[in-house]
């Protein structure tokens, strides 16, 4: 890979161990970062996310086009939709925490009332 943008390749593997390592997530989920120079900084898609080295991390150019041993995740244009109407915005995680796993195959909706915070943000 070429260095000419910032490298947050090692951080990003070192955020989605810290993810499994707590249980926070198990199936998958993806990391992605934008750098100063406008590349987005991505997990790699179909490869064990809890494993993850800093050279597996793809670099995805403003152009488009992308660096690395592994293709981006498969829902990295999702992140590079909200990298384009969110210019404040410089990461985005998301993950398959189990819990919510569970309620999804049970065709359920967790109770968003009891947290404050997330009854003001899901309603």
């Amino acid at each position: 890979m070429n260095d000419s943008c910032e490298n947050p390749a090692g951080h990003i593997a070192r955020i989605m161990k810290r993810l499994y390592e707590q249980h926070l997530t198990t199936t998958g989920g993806n990391i992605s970062v934008r750098d100063a120079e406008g590349c987005i900084w991505i997990t790699p898609g179909g490869i064990d996310k809890g494993n993850l080295l800093p050279e597996d991390i793809v670099r995805i150019l403003p152009d488009g086009t992308f660096e690395g041993r592994h293709r981006p995740s498969l829902e990295a244009p999702i992140h590079l939709g909200i990298y384009r109407i969110r210019p404040d915005v410089h990461a985005v995680l998301h993950a398959h925490p189990a819990a919510l796993l569970a309620y999804s195959l049970a065709g359920r909706l967790p109770n968003t009332s009891l947290l404050p915070q997330s009854a003001l943000l899901c309603r």
